[in-house]
């Protein structure tokens, strides 16, 4: 199958993939390494095709984010990106899934899905809203792991100057200053620098302040409509 330049397109391939999803499963990393493979392959050759059969090996495929070594992880990212690529799948049909890795109980699990998230927006900035909407980045940025923490913010960043700051003010109210200042410090601020982030009931009050009392200066200091000016 990893040699086959061509699959034909008339077979029924839920035999095979079960097959592929039991070496994708296997605790020897050589036998996954070719199971996740034979996936790429497979997306490549096929194309939509394949989109009937994705969710047998889809699972297994995305648990394996709970490993280590970074040549997995590089094997997995290639798969999801000719997943994508060739129609097989689309992000947004899997965001359950990657939200539901913020419970998960293996930080580097935590860690390795929210930077392969970051590759994919990068990659496909459509999914972005999606992202953002999915996401508990409430959850994320409080994580009791600094390495996680680390990544949210990176994600946040990422995601700011494409979907705004809106979604995510919730995420930020109450949170830790330190954390507030590492989101931003370059968060859509292009080459200003800093830029404020808006949280609920702090967000546009100053501005509005201000601008209430320049009025009020302002009605104070015109004369009314017809008055007459003193002789």
């Amino acid at each position: 199958l990893l040699e086959a330049p061509k699959i034909s397109r008339t077979e029924d391939y839920t035999e095979l993939l079960r097959l592929v999803r039991e070496l994708i499963t296997d605790p020897q990393m050589p036998l996954t390494m070719i199971g996740i493979r034979c996936v790429q392959k497979m997306a490549r050759s096929l194309g939509k095709q394949l989109s009937q059969y994705v969710r047998i090996v889809h699972p297994a495929l995305f648990d394996r984010f709970k490993e280590k070594k970074q040549s997995m992880l590089d094997v997995i990212q290639a798969t999801y990106a000719a997943l994508f690529a060739n129609g097989c799948m689309s992000v947004e049909s899997i965001a359950d899934d990657i939200a539901a890795v913020v419970d998960s109980k293996v930080p580097h699990h935590r860690v390795n899905v929210i930077v392969w998230v970051q590759q994919v927006v990068r990659e496909i900035p459509l999914c972005a809203a999606k992202m953002a909407r999915t996401i508990s980045f409430a959850k994320l940025l409080r994580d009791e792991k600094v390495e996680v923490r680390d990544v949210s913010v990176a994600l946040v960043r990422q995601l700011i100057p494409v979907v705004g700051d809106a979604p995510f003010a919730d995420a930020v109210a109450g949170l830790d200053p330190k954390m507030v200042a590492k989101l931003e410090n370059g968060a859509g601020a292009g080459a200003q620098g800093k830029q404020p982030l808006k949280r609920p009931g702090v967000a546009g009050t100053a501005t509005t302040t201000s601008s209430s009392s320049s009025a009020s200066k302002t009605s104070q200091n015109t004369p009314a409509a017809g008055a007459m000016s003193p002789p």
